[in-house]
């Protein structure tokens, strides 16, 4: 067989190869893509609750070295149903616009009809309104919102422990001391307490959870400490929840180099397919170049005798050209008679 026709044969045998190796390469990128975009999600979402994990340690640590007297029952049950209305109005942002939401910031009702106003997005609508018929929510729960928020007194308050015993207990106090009257009533208040109790159901907020039971602890002990306080030490329970999150910080930070690290060595991968397919494309390009460098055809070569051979024609071909002074061999001819 010639050698033109295997050099054909082994430029088709690597034109292959270099298809199936874009396909596993484009296959390959398609998937480790997929995975970069995950990773990248998922440390997002990582640091925003290590944020947030960061600001809850920082406020119990305040709040440990410099514990003070209790404000007024009354101002105090306040502070904690506005706390709840906080959290309430917060939490329906960020089911809407979770893509928008900062937790550094105190959202309203009105903050999500405005930016339902400004964009034109059907789906956000009919969440909001699927939400709010979920929750039974109308103008009456957001009239309360407000009375509750305006009664408080912003330069006193303080972030309140907001669980749905001590929000009870809060209505209790408040009722007792005759602060419901008019429009704000003691039924609405406690369908807005069931709300924000479906709400904290729906977030699964298991971390801030704990963070609770951490301010709870801190609550007990600064109820039982005297008005001079002479030094501040946490007990044994308090000390455990502290070094728990410390970990949780390292671990986080540990994840994050880990992801990092596969997004590099999924990189590494496809630069090295990259590379071989372009050494194959050299190597067929080389071939190429060969095959076609010495392509001679030479038509009409006379017969030295009746019924010559192939091999005859051939020998007369190459003494023909090693006349010309080219170096040419058997292998290098295809005869055709």
């Amino acid at each position: 067989m010639s050698k033109r026709s295997d050099i054909y044969r082994e430029i088709r045998t690597r034109e292959d190869k270099i298809r199936s190796l874009e396909n596993k390469i484009k296959h390959l990128k398609e998937h480790s893509d997929a995975e970069i975009a995950k990773l990248e999600r998922k440390i997002k979402n990582l640091e925003s609750e290590r944020k947030i994990l960061k600001k809850e340690l920082l406020e119990l640590q305040k709040e440990v070295s410099g514990l003070r007297k209790d404000s007024s029952p009354k101002l105090k049950a306040l502070c904690t149903m506005a706390d709840m209305c906080d959290d309430v109005q917060s939490m329906m942002f960020n089911m809407i616009f979770p893509e928008d939401f900062n937790p550094d910031i105190f959202y309203k009702v009105k903050d999500i009809e405005d930016k339902l106003r400004k964009k034109s997005e059907r789906s956000k609508r009919k969440t909001w309104k699927n939400l709010k018929r979920e929750l039974r929510w109308d103008t009456q729960h957001l009239d309360t919102v407000k009375y509750l928020k305006r009664n408080r007194n912003q330069k006193a308050h303080q972030k309140n422990n907001l669980r749905k015993r001590s929000l009870m207990k809060a209505v209790e106090l408040l009722k007792e001391l005759g602060f419901f009257k008019g429009d704000l009533s003691v039924e609405v208040t406690n369908q807005l307490i069931t709300i924000w109790g479906t709400l904290k159901k729906r977030f699964g907020a298991s971390v801030n959870a704990e963070l609770e039971s951490l301010k709870s602890l801190i609550t007990h002990q600064r109820a039982a400490e005297s008005h001079e306080i002479q030094g501040t030490s946490l007990d044994a329970e308090t000390k455990s929840y502290l070094e728990f999150y410390s970990k949780e910080y390292d671990d986080l930070g540990k994840f994050r180099s880990q992801a990092q690290s596969e997004i590099r060595r999924l990189s590494t991968g496809i630069t090295e397919l990259s590379s071989k397919v372009d050494t194959v494309g050299k190597a067929v390009d080389e071939l190429q170049d060969y095959s076609y460098q010495f392509n001679v055809k030479i038509i009409n070569v006379p017969e030295i005798k009746k019924q010559e051979t192939a091999t005859e024609t051939s020998d007369h071909c190459v003494a023909l050209f090693n006349g010309m002074g080219a170096v040419v061999s058997l292998q290098d001819l295809d005869v055709a008679h």
